[in-house]
């Protein structure tokens, strides 16, 4: 991660969250199974009742394709080393499965270090990460 490391990261956003009830904690794995309901979540959280055009709005807005067809808008800081443009993406395939990208070895180092950072933390990670467990 460009701030820190991964486990450092989702813990620290995980203790932020739980300690503001103004703060909604989703996860992408969440959207990626059910957007529609990840959106309904989100809307009622935020206490929005969306008309159905508006939450067919929200959910495609929501989504990676048209994320990805406008990805410059949504850079975090740019521009950064991961900014849009040239051979560089910030937002690289949409799918649950990016840490595919490595091989099996690395993948169980990364796995390791992520394991052992986060033990003992207040992230779950294992119920969002099985893999974690």
């Amino acid at each position: 991660m460009w701030w820190r490391s991964w486990p450092e990261h989702v813990d620290g956003w995980w203790r932020w969250a739980e300690a503001r009830p103004n703060v909604l904690f989703l996860h992408y794995e969440e959207m990626l199974a059910d957007l529609p309901a990840t959106v309904d979540h989100a809307a009622a959280f935020l206490e929005v009742p969306l008309a159905p055009g508006e939450r067919g709005a929200v959910v495609e807005k929501s989504g990676f394709a048209y994320m990805k067809r406008h990805e410059e808008l949504f850079e975090m800081s740019p521009p950064t080393p991961f900014s849009a443009g040239g051979d560089t993406h910030f937002l690289r395939s949409g799918s649950r499965e990016r840490d595919r990208d490595v091989g099996a070895a690395e993948r169980e180092r990364i796995l390791a270090f992520c394991r052992e950072r986060l033990r003992g933390v207040a992230y779950p990670a294992a119920r969002f990460y099985p893999e974690l467990a």
